[in-house]
C-alpha cells in the first residue's frame, strides 16, 4: 500500500513539472511577432486590427483590401 502510494506521488510530480517545462519551451522556440498581415473580406476583422494597433503600436500591421473595401 505504502509502495502505490510512492509511485502515485511521483507521477503526479512528473504531471506538475511536465506542464511548466512545456510553457517554457514553447516561450522560448516560438518568438514575438514583429508584424501581422491581416486578409480582407470581412468589416470587423479590418476593424479589430485597427484597434488591437492602437494597443501595439510596435507591431507592424499589414490589411489586405477586399473588394468590397476598393
Amino acid at each position: 500500500m505504502k509502495f502505490n502510494r510512492v509511485w502515485l506521488v511521483i507521477a503526479a510530480l512528473l504531471l506538475i513539472s511536465f506542464i511548466p517545462v512545456r510553457i517554457a519551451v514553447t516561450f522560448r522556440q516560438a518568438p514575438t511577432p514583429q508584424g501581422i498581415f491581416v486578409l480582407g473580406g470581412d468589416y470587423n476583422r479590418t476593424r479589430f486590427a485597427g484597434k488591437f494597433w492602437l494597443s501595439r503600436r510596435d507591431l507592424d500591421i499589414w490589411v489586405s483590401p477586399s473588394i468590397l473595401n476598393i
